[in-house]
């Protein structure tokens, strides 16, 4: 379950750092 909650996390992190790039 932890692996799957750090996925969920990382994944999280990473559309946001992409929408951040996409903005700017």
């Amino acid at each position: 379950m932890g692996n799957i909650t750090d996925k969920n996390i990382n994944d999280s992190l990473m559309t946001l750092q992409y929408r951040k790039t996409q903005c700017v």
